[in-house]
């Protein structure tokens, strides 16, 4: 007997139907968004940040800007180029990925970006057709998304222009002005930025995974702020400014990433050539998410930026706690890890990710790879920390 209400049935079956969601918190994406704000003109968002933030970097980093392109929007495009490597990655995994992705396919992703189509992409980066030609061949339907660019009207000397030529001409030299960018930016700003919002996002996180199985996707795309239309009928997800519909079928997995500086509700999808099927990103803007430290300061490890509870369920586990003891002796990459401890590599980064969270870790890419050791002012101030939540009247 089906003791289930028929629109209550209803609601079930269209909680069944959404793609796989996934969702992992990681400055993948997080700081690209972060580089177009902070090169952009005043917006009134996060305005505070924004000025603190260009007045740490040097003004030789605005000028190699000005030379890679004077254009802050090309930044979360520049951001797509490594696709679907690194999306729950550490920075200088993010960075390893840029440095390793071959000239040829950094280039043919940032057009396809760009251009929103593999066929044009691929006949740009073969020198077969100007750019000027390919913007005149767009229909009106997609004249909002160069405009978005600075393509339209088109102007042969405007900033995305002159990149895009650069980019066509010498992807590597693109490619290696773009780690050097990143780098300096994550050491002059962005690392001190991304340690104050990572709280914040974890509980951004929690609350959208206990969204996932009770909502629709409509639903979960209606509080997250997302910039789609959600076709629960039609199975169909719908992006208005690039013109663009995927089904539900066409999709392997949607995955989301917490987001602070997404104010434009940006967002994208890869394809997986194997499957012939998407990967859709969405960095959603969450609000709540705030940048506790907007002077720029690295707030201490003896207050808000220990959180006991996470400390205690990363250590708590027997696995955890003997990488924590390898990599408290000697900085150890994931790999020499796996291999001390007799895991596979996808194990080992799960619980390498676990104790991340927990703020137990510190990464340093040297050598071509990423080293990882403990961050001991967080376990040498954990006990003043958990005294004072205990104790606290709040």
């Amino acid at each position: 007997m089906n003791i289930v209400p028929a629109m209550a049935q209803e609601k079930l079956e269209i909680f069944a139907e959404k793609p796989p969601i996934t969702m992992a918190m990681s400055p993948r994406l997080e700081i690209f968004h972060a580089l177009r704000l902070v090169l952009s003109p005043p917006s009134g968002v996060d305005e505070r940040w924004r000025m603190t933030a260009r007045a740490k970097l040097p003004k030789s980093f605005y000028a190699r800007v000005e030379r890679y392109c004077a254009n802050p929007v090309i930044w979360p495009n520049i951001g797509d180029a490594v696709e679907s490597a690194a999306l729950d990655g550490s920075f200088f995994q993010v960075l390893k990925a840029y440095a390793e992705i071959s000239p040829e396919r950094f280039r043919y992703v940032i057009l396809e970006g760009m251009l929103h189509s593999a066929e044009l992409a691929r006949d740009a980066a073969e020198g077969k057709i100007s750019l000027k030609d390919l913007v005149a061949s767009y229909p009106d339907t997609q004249h909002a998304w160069l405009a978005f660019l600075g393509l339209f009207p088109f102007h042969e000397d405007a900033p995305i222009a002159r990149f895009y030529e650069r980019l066509v001409a010498n992807p590597e030299v693109i490619r290696d002005e773009t780690v050097r960018l990143l780098s300096e930016f994550w050491d002059y700003v962005f690392e001190d930025t991304w340690e104050s919002i990572v709280p914040s996002m974890e509980r951004s996180l929690a609350t959208l995974e206990r969204m996932i199985p009770t909502c629709s996707l409509r639903e979960i795309a209606d509080r997250t702020l997302l910039n789609v239309e959600v076709d629960e009928e039609a199975q169909i997800i719908r992006a208005g400014r690039v013109n663009f519909s995927m089904t539900f079928d066409s999709i392997e997995r949607i995955h989301f990433i917490p987001s602070a500086l997404n104010v434009n509700r940006l967002w994208t999808a890869f394809d997986n050539d194997k499957i012939d099927r998407l990967t859709v990103v969405f960095p959603y803007f969450d609000p709540s998410i705030q940048i506790t430290d907007p002077d720029g300061r690295t707030r201490p490890a003896s207050t808000e930026s220990i959180e006991p509870p996470l400390v205690f369920r990363a250590l708590g586990d027997t696995t955890r706690f003997a990488i924590a003891k390898i990599i408290a002796r000697e900085p150890t990459s994931s790999t020499d890890l796996a291999r001390q401890l007799g895991l596979a590599k996808g194990t080992v980064s799960h619980h390498v990710r676990i104790l991340r969270v927990a703020g137990l870790i510190k990464e340093e890419w040297t050598g071509g790879s990423v080293t990882l050791s403990i961050n001991r002012p967080t376990l040498e101030n954990l006990s003043d920390k958990t005294v004072e939540l205990l104790f606290s009247d709040e």
